[in-house]
């Protein structure tokens, strides 16, 4: 979800609350993980670690539908073209994980000075797990990719 760079707020209640929900930017965790799988050349300074990522919209001028072609790196012959490719990420698949996944650029851009290393809302490459998914074309424990195609 990207938010707004002027929110408005409308009746809201200063101070942390004791319960409800929390929006945080996201940042690159655990780059070990991710060496090898992305670039740092989009990266100010170079370096992935603690890399808060901006949020982007994939607009293309014309094209009237977007998917996320999960598990490739191209478009397939489906008539779409590709934007860009990388990897599946989402938060961590403990009790807490996400169920919603990102596609994230294998060269993703970063935010100038964003490496405070908050640790809020991290970002890890998803694994494919054989199971429910099966592992003939699958291959168990390895990185999902992803592509990016507009028609």
């Amino acid at each position: 979800m990207c938010m707004n760079e002027k929110p408005q707020f409308v009746n809201s209640i200063p101070g942390r609350q004791s319960a409800g929900g929390a929006i945080h930017g996201v940042e690159l965790e655990n780059t070990g993980i991710f060496k090898g799988l992305l670039s740092a050349e989009n990266i100010p300074g170079g370096i992935l670690e603690g890399q808060d990522l901006p949020c982007v919209r994939c607009y293309v001028e014309g094209s009237s539908d977007q998917m996320v072609m999960a598990g490739r790196q191209d478009c397939g012959t489906s008539g779409y073209d590709l934007q860009y490719k990388g990897f599946l990420v989402s938060e961590w698949h403990g009790p807490r994980g996400r169920s919603e996944f990102i596609c994230l650029d294998g060269a993703p851009e970063g935010v100038q000075g964003g490496q405070a290393k908050i640790s809020h809302s991290l970002v890890y490459p998803v694994e494919v797990i054989c199971g429910s998914l099966p592992c003939n074309p699958y291959v168990d424990g390895l990185e999902a990719t992803c592509a990016v195609c507009t028609y």
